[in-house]
């Protein structure tokens, strides 16, 4: 699991296929939505399995197994961007945004209004689902 995580971050990639060393066949996609999913519901937070041990021991015994780092900030860690910030406007075009996707290598565009408040995201998904709802459309 560190070997995967490690590839994901370092590569800079989104997804990463699992493959069976006998077969080369793929078994899997891990993205970082699936990984943090797993990593919550199996480290960070109570399994149903174990509720009536927790009960027992009390919750401090998967406190004490977090990681020190998980009760830091994100600005405390310094992950994210928080200079020079790629945003987009409720009439930024389409291309545009594939554009400041790709020159920029972000997943996904904060919305901002005329005040420069967020309003929403735009994410490479998005587009995606733009697309297919126009090709549908037409």
């Amino acid at each position: 699991l560190y070997d995967a995580v490690k590839k994901l971050v370092e590569g800079k990639i989104h997804r990463l296929p699992v493959i069976d060393q006998k077969t080369g066949n793929s078994l899997y996609i891990l993205t970082h939505k699936r990984l943090l999913h797993f990593l919550y519901i199996n480290v960070w937070s109570s399994p149903p399995i174990l509720r009536t041990f927790h009960e027992l021991l009390s919750l401090q015994f998967l406190e004490k197994q977090q990681p020190s780092y998980m009760q830091k900030s994100i600005g405390e860690l310094g992950i994210g961007t928080f200079d020079n910030i790629a945003t987009a406007c409720e009439n930024t075009p389409i291309i545009v945004a594939l554009n400041t996707f790709h020159e920029r290598r972000v997943s996904a565009l904060p919305i901002i209004d005329a005040a420069g408040k967020a309003v929403d995201i735009y994410a490479k998904f998005d587009v995606i689902v733009s697309c297919i709802s126009c090709i549908t459309d037409d």
